[in-house]
């Protein structure tokens, strides 16, 4: 017969090892080639609240060599289809672009981070197109655009 005591030990263990089971990562909304043939670039997430658009990306080092990747938040933008506008990068207070990881201005992975098979992620914040947007093409710099990206509202 089994005792409360004996239990405590089986279900410890089995919530364990439900913690220690590694996540799924979510299938890529859209994965782009980038312009140097050497990483692909996962669209994860866009979402939006508070008249903010999140736009959440994954690198991939999917090249035989070291890669970097540096560029300027302005350069990166979507464009709403219907009204053919281009929304840059929102910025805080002082300026500074709400986009991660950033060093100046500048969207940098080094080298030395970003070895083949590596995944960095990266993320911006944009102002939310207007009501009536159904889809929009989101744009980095080294990376083919994103094109058609459906918003769920």
């Amino acid at each position: 017969m089994k005792t409360k005591s004996n239990r405590i030990p089986a279900l410890l263990f089995f919530y364990l090892s439900l913690w220690l089971i590694p996540a799924q990562a979510a299938d890529p909304i859209q994965t782009q080639y980038g312009i140097n043939g050497e990483m692909e670039v996962d669209l994860l997430s866009v979402s939006e609240s508070g008249g903010i658009l999140t736009a959440v990306f994954a690198y991939r080092n999917t090249g035989s060599d070291k890669i970097s990747i540096r560029y300027t938040v302005s350069e990166v933008y979507f464009l709403e289809k219907s009204e053919g506008k281009k929304y840059h990068v929102l910025v805080d207070s002082t300026g500074e672009p709400l986009a991660t990881p950033l060093n100046n201005r500048f969207i940098g992975i080094p080298s030395s981070q970003f070895k083949p098979g590596a995944r960095k992620l990266v993320w911006f914040k944009f102002p939310a197109p207007p009501e009536g947007s159904e889809t929009i093409d989101l744009v980095l710099p080294d990376a083919l655009p994103f094109e058609n990206i459906a918003l769920s509202r």
